[in-house]
């Protein structure tokens, strides 16, 4: 299932450490990372997109906001997505890759 009531996902949280060891990477491995960064929110509405109103009311325990609807973590998802994109494109523009 893909969310049960009251949830802990703290165990799900991304490791920076991880992020950060790919600051070596060549031009088109930064390209390659970046194209599957975009790739994820079509498969994230694809998860969701069947889903009953009421199973967007199902809430689980978010390690630093405490309990979330995953109505509001979709409204969250969104909006941070594009907030990274952004920071992301316009790396790209400052370094001309």
């Amino acid at each position: 299932m893909l969310l049960e009531h009251d949830q802990d996902l703290e165990h799900l949280r991304y490791p920076i450490g991880r992020f950060q060891a790919r600051a070596g990477l060549s031009s088109a491995e930064r390209a390659a990372l970046i194209d599957d960064i975009a790739a994820v929110p079509a498969a994230f509405r694809a998860a969701v997109a069947g889903l009953s109103d009421a199973q967007f009311e199902r809430a689980f325990l978010h390690p630093e906001l405490d309990r979330v609807t995953l109505g509001v973590s979709v409204q969250l998802y969104a909006w941070h997505g594009r907030h990274h994109l952004a920071h992301i494109t316009r790396l790209r523009e400052r370094m001309g890759w």
